[in-house]
């Protein structure tokens, strides 16, 4: 029997608007990781900015490469060509996202692009940012991997009330 990584990331938000907002997504192959990157560049000028073509097929791919293509996509993708062609796949494991109703929102491309754009985009930047950044550091109360030193406990005889 092999090894399967299943590696999760809980995604971190620093809005407090997004206070128990939990979403749990895979991580990427170092190709994809790279393509991300430089879909997220189109983020350096800024979101007020007007968005060439270009950069709104970047977004568009983005958004795929977090939320999959959706039902019935006919595309085939420029930026899987190494791979044979074909769609992105869904990253997002589960969240806790709910309609008006409390009723639970299914964690697929119509439902996540159906929401407004910054709630998407925070989403998806903090997908990159869990995704694409070191883990961090350990305290500086990690040993150096040695065993604890064993020390001896003092043991004596219970007196005969607590025997009882």
């Amino acid at each position: 029997m092999g090894y399967q990584r299943n590696k999760a990331y809980l995604l971190a938000f620093d809005d407090p608007d997004y206070e128990g907002l939990e979403v749990r997504a895979r991580g990427l192959s170092i190709n994809r990781a790279l393509a991300a990157m430089r879909l997220a560049s189109v983020f350096d000028k800024g979101i007020d900015q007007n968005y060439s073509p270009e950069d709104l097929s970047k977004i568009d791919a983005l958004m795929r490469m977090f939320a999959g293509c959706p039902a019935g996509c006919g595309q085939e993708h420029e930026e899987l060509a190494d791979q044979g062609g074909g769609h992105y796949t869904s990253r997002i494991i589960s969240w806790n996202l709910e309609d008006e109703d409390g009723a639970p929102l299914t964690p697929d491309y119509k439902t996540f692009t159906d929401q407004d754009a910054d709630f998407s985009m925070s989403i998806v930047m903090a997908w990159l940012q869990g995704v694409l950044s070191s883990p961090a550091p350990l305290d500086g109360t990690s040993s150096d991997g040695k065993p604890p030193e064993v020390v001896s406990i003092p043991m004596e005889t219970l007196s005969p009330v607590l025997l009882s």
